[in-house]
């Protein structure tokens, strides 16, 4: 092998590489990201708050079976109700989070239609119930 093939080849190297370099620059310069650190944080406080909630839920319906007369055709429903809110909301927040993590919005569009429901079980919970205590 002569200094010229040398040459030639090297060359031909180092044209490689700065052609894989901006290739890579320009991948990395069209990917924006999508996931939302903002919505990860509400989740992560929020699976907090709904383990405060859910624990002082069912103290405060042990203290109204014990405490209050309690129509005993509606205390066994809201316990249900609030068991069933309780897989609901773990099971939302998972896909909530599952979604913004991979960035897939027919994730994060089933996370937000099964908000609803959620909303309108924590209204029930808060206004509705049969005692509503004013703690």
């Amino acid at each position: 092998m002569c200094i010229r093939d040398r040459v030639s080849t090297q060359s031909t190297w180092g044209q490689f590489k700065q052609k894989e370099f901006k290739y890579q620059t320009m991948k990395t310069q069209n990917i924006k990201p999508v996931a939302s650190l903002p919505l990860q944080t509400l989740l992560y406080f929020d699976e907090i708050y709904s383990f405060v909630y859910f624990i002082l839920a069912y103290f405060c319906f042990l203290y109204k079976g014990y405490a209050l007369f309690y129509p005993s055709n509606s205390i066994g429903p809201e316990l249900v109700a609030l068991t069933c809110l309780l897989i609901f909301q773990v099971i939302r927040l998972y896909i909530g989070s599952v979604g913004n993590k991979t960035e897939a919005s027919s994730i994060v569009i089933w996370f937000i239609i099964l908000s609803i429901p959620t909303l309108i079980a924590y209204i029930f919970f808060i206004a509705l119930q049969t005692y509503v205590l004013m703690l």
